[in-house]
């Protein structure tokens, strides 16, 4: 990073607002109030809000989920989420907070990390391949709401 120095750190309850403001930049219309309490409930054993700041200007977050696979018997990661502000991307800033990830993963003994995106994003995809991801499975949604 040329520009500034970006620090991370656990997202907090009032971070909310501008959570749901950079959640909006994905397409997702979410409640403050709502990533508010899910913020509030996470454990750090099964889930890590981690933000992304310069100047304390909150510019990126990240979600990810720690679970028992079933079917392979194994501990895997999941990237929930993963959005930079669209001023600050292509500084690095992703790839930071994936290794962060990864870093993480290891410490809870997960085999492999896990991330999905709309079939729609292709210039992610890019990244994520690029980042070492391959493309193993469909996902399949049923709206129950």
């Amino acid at each position: 990073m040329q520009d500034a120095q970006v620090n991370f750190r656990p997202a907090r309850s009032g971070d909310a607002h501008q959570l749901s403001q950079l959640l909006a930049q994905l397409g997702y219309d979410t409640e403050p109030a709502r990533l508010e309490k899910m913020i509030y409930l996470a454990d750090s054993d099964s889930e890590l809000i981690t933000v992304a700041e310069i100047n304390d200007q909150l510019v990126a977050v990240m979600s990810l989920i720690f679970f028992d696979y079933f079917p392979s018997a194994a501990r895997y990661a999941r990237i929930t989420a993963l959005v930079v502000d669209a001023q600050h991307r292509n500084k690095g800033i992703s790839s930071e907070l994936l290794e962060y990830a990864r870093i993480n993963a290891v410490e809870r003994d997960c085999v492999c990390i896990e991330v999905t995106s709309s079939v729609t994003r292709e210039d992610t995809h890019a990244f994520y391949v690029n980042a070492g991801f391959h493309h193993e499975s469909f996902k399949f949604v049923l709206p129950i709401g």
